[in-house]
């Protein structure tokens, strides 16, 4: 019969000696992460979502990961947004959907060249971007500009001013 990764949960909980026998690390579910790192607070090294909080708070933690290839696209979002210096490491740019991107580039314009979402954008990520970053005024299509909504139009306008006033005004003269 086949060593689970429930079964090796059990099996380290009480003997962590055997961790580098474990070929299940990938399989295992929260619910025995949960049980596991309550027992082994030292296993987080080999789950995704404990190694990204870790290096968040400390990243001299990154050199004790070793799970970096099991990072999944929500993983990289969130250790990016706050730690980008990993980047390098990154190897999800290409699953990261426009949601993902609006964000990530709302605190990390510098990553705006990996991009390749942005005819995805809809007006509430051009909104959340450009309130943060209008330096992307350009990239957003005057089609899209015709779509935000008055709350939308004073939540940019109130970030800059100038720039989103005149492409309202200009907006709102291509709907006349």
């Amino acid at each position: 019969d086949e060593f689970h990764s429930l079964h090796w949960r059990e099996l380290l909980s009480a003997q962590p000696q055997f961790a580098d026998k474990c070929d299940r690390w990938r399989d295992f579910n929260s619910d025995n992460w949960c049980k596991l790192l309550a027992a082994q607070p030292q296993f987080w090294v080999y789950c995704p979502e404990k190694s990204v909080k870790n290096i968040i708070k400390d990243t001299a933690k990154a050199d004790e990961c070793k799970c970096w290839d099991w990072f999944n696209s929500w993983d990289w979002f969130n250790l990016l947004a706050a730690q980008p210096q990993f980047a390098y490491k990154c190897d999800k740019w290409n699953v990261f959907d426009s949601w993902h991107w609006s964000w990530l580039l709302s605190a990390q314009p510098q990553f705006a060249p990996r991009c390749h979402k942005w005819r995805y954008f809809d007006s509430e990520d051009w909104c959340r971007l450009l309130e943060k970053q209008p330096q992307f005024a350009d990239k957003c299509p005057d089609e899209m500009y015709d779509q935000f909504t008055r709350e939308q139009w004073e939540e940019l306008e109130a970030a800059s001013y100038k720039l989103f006033n005149d492409k309202h005004v200009i907006s709102s003269l291509r709907k006349l």
